[in-house]
């Protein structure tokens, strides 16, 4: 843990990172209080010996579960002051489902973190609805892979 000095020229912020950055004559007046922060924190530093060395086995877009959302029908009209119950169905995981986040329009609804991860709410509670809306829901496993679908609804309005 260091000070955003020692990566960063301020002379040059885009630039690569100093040589020599105590060189800078503000680097000892935000280093020491930085170094003083860690060590009364008791902050462990990694090293060389503890930066993982192996491949990432549990993380990766062929590891995104696969889903489909079963509800709301996109070819039917649902009445605006009617509840609408989101559904899914996991097509495929390698790992389990642990959490599903369900959005109409990109204003988050709320989530589900139980199977079978469905969800309901009332397009008056909406504040973007109108009369067609997407529908969105991302899906993570229990190692945080996640994946999304969309589906439209269509509200009478």
């Amino acid at each position: 843990v260091h000070t955003i000095l020692t990566w960063v020229n301020k002379s040059d912020p885009l630039g690569p990172a100093p040589e020599n950055p105590q060189q800078d004559p503000q680097f000892n007046l935000w280093e020491v209080p930085v170094r003083k922060w860690v060590a009364a924190n008791g902050i462990m530093e990694d090293t060389i010996a503890s930066l993982p060395n192996s491949a990432d086995d549990l993380h990766g877009a062929s590891y995104a579960p696969k889903i489909d959302i079963t509800s709301p029908n996109s070819q039917t009209v649902y009445d605006v002051d009617k509840n609408i119950n989101i559904n899914i169905q996991v097509l495929e995981s390698k790992f389990p489902i642990s959490q599903a986040d369900f959005f109409v329009n990109g204003e988050f609804l709320g989530s589900s973190k139980n199977a079978p991860f469905n969800f309901t709410f009332n397009p008056l509670d909406v504040q973007t609805i109108k009369s067609v809306n997407e529908v969105r829901v991302i899906v993570y496993d229990i190692y945080r892979n996640k994946s999304e679908t969309t589906t439209t609804l269509n509200i009478a309005i």
